[in-house]
């Protein structure tokens, strides 16, 4: 996992309604290669760059018991236009979210949220090599493309305080 740095600030609006930020600044240009030991004794080059997101969205008491919420986030992608390969297909990409909260009794609390993650299209074109720095050394070349690829994750859970 990359180093952060995570500025984020919540502004209570009116009684019912908070604006929140964030901005987070991700070290990944840290993982340069998969360093293979005995007896391969090789590194697989990732080259990653340093990489951001940013994202805003709010907090609305529909009432004491209920929350909802929302955001948007720009993700931009540490991986880079001809070193991207089929192992990590990654773009840059929007994520919208939506969900909210329910007090059950003083006690428990339940949670709900839905993220829809849109990738933006990228290629997938990483020359490497299979048997590298042996005799049988024998190129891959790779040509695709990441195009109209998407996520959705679902989240349930819940809190219980004493």
């Amino acid at each position: 996992t990359p180093g952060q740095v995570i500025v984020a600030g919540r502004f209570r609006a009116t009684n019912a309604l908070t604006l929140n930020a964030q901005t987070v600044a991700y070290n990944w240009s840290k993982f340069d290669a998969i360093r293979l030991g005995a007896p391969l004794n090789v590194a697989l080059p990732e080259n990653y760059r340093d990489s951001f997101s940013v994202a805003g969205g709010f907090d609305y008491a529909v009432s004491p018991k209920a929350t909802l919420r929302a955001g948007l986030q720009r993700t931009i992608t540490p991986t880079q236009d001809g070193l991207r390969d089929a192992r990590v297909p990654d773009s840059d990409r929007w994520t919208y979210a939506a969900g909210g909260s329910y007090q059950l009794n003083r006690h428990m609390t339940i949670d709900a949220g839905a993220n829809y993650v849109k990738f933006d299209d990228a290629t997938i074109d990483r020359v490497t090599a299979a048997y590298a720095g042996t005799a049988a050394q024998t190129p891959i070349l790779t040509n695709g493309l990441l195009r109209n690829a998407h996520a959705i994750v679902l989240s349930l859970g819940g809190r219980v305080t004493f």
